[in-house]
């Protein structure tokens, strides 16, 4: 089996054991391995293949300039030879043939797809995954390449939302302390995701780190209003201020009943899944709120 990394560097391994170094590849045969890793099991054509390859402006003998590569990369890095190649030749295209390879990014993919029906424990396992998974960047060496530039965007999205849900169901869980690395890297793909902020301030908060709460709601006020204008949200104003209550009332250092935290935050989660009910950010209010609800209904 070929093992395909795209995180931190394309890399290829059979087995277990390192393959020829993509590095040693020259530039246009490890470009167009990429391009084709980064939608492995599809058949991509020959003129979309030379399209992205040569950014839009291929020269009249490309599908010469093709084969060729694609020689390379059949000798060079285990993908085998002939009919039998990973690299298979299908419908004046190529692709990777993924019963005989895997390709990192194809496995964030099916954490994400797989986080949509999932217990709070196995969304915070998958969650916690790709965070390993994405650390070192996707395909860091191509910084300004349109199909790199596409991809990363791309995949900047997909770990902001199973990251940002890995952090809100570690709340849920009474697990602060393993929402933090979480939420924090969700920040790190979209600076302006205020949700993934919530959860940072929350999570801070629910491990006693009252100072570093207000201290993080401080950087997200500073980011929003230099950058868009504009002011947190609601429902983030209203989490500084708990935050600051209860750091006035009972001190940075207070500590909480895990019970007790547990049973709020489950509570929370519960109330966010409720179309058209606004969570308080006041602790104090959550069983008040879970009260009128059911009575309504």
């Amino acid at each position: 089996m070929l093992h395909i990394t795209l995180f931190g560097g394309t890399g290829a391994r059979v087995d277990g054991h390192a393959s020829t170094t993509t590095g040693r590849l020259g530039t246009k045969p490890r470009q167009l391995f990429e391009i084709l890793a980064l939608q492995a099991g599809q058949v991509l054509s020959k003129e979309l293949l030379a399209d992205r390859l040569w950014q839009g402006s291929p020269p009249r003998s490309y599908v010469a300039g093709l084969e060729s590569y694609v020689s390379v990369l059949r000798h060079q890095t285990g993908l085998g030879t002939g009919r039998t190649s990973v690299l298979a030749t299908a419908d004046n295209g190529y692709s990777l043939d993924t019963t005989r390879c895997t390709v990192d990014l194809l496995e964030l993919r099916a954490l994400v797809d797989g986080a949509a029906r999932s217990s709070f424990a196995e969304v915070v396992q998958a969650s916690e995954r790709a965070l390993v998974l994405g650390s070192g960047g996707l395909l860091p060496h191509e910084p300004y390449a349109t199909w790199a530039v596409d991809a990363r965007e791309e995949v900047g999205g997909l770990l902001t939302t199973l990251l940002t849900r890995g952090a809100q169901s570690a709340l849920a869980l009474g697990h602060p302390e393993r929402a933090v690395p979480l939420a924090e890297a969700a920040i790190r793909h979209d600076p302006r995701h205020e949700e993934a902020w919530q959860h940072l301030i929350r999570a801070q908060w629910f491990c006693g780190h009252t100072n570093q709460a207000l201290r993080t709601y401080g950087r997200l006020r500073s980011l929003l209003v230099d950058e868009l204008g504009q002011e947190p949200a609601d429902e983030t104003a209203e989490l500084y201020l708990a935050v600051l209550t209860h750091s006035t009332r009972s001190g940075p250092d207070s500590d909480h009943n895990p019970e007790l935290r547990l049973l709020l935050t489950l509570l929370r989660q519960a109330l966010e899944g409720v179309p058209g009910v606004r969570t308080p950010a006041l602790d104090d209010d959550l069983s008040s709120a879970a009260v009128r609800l059911l009575a309504a209904r």
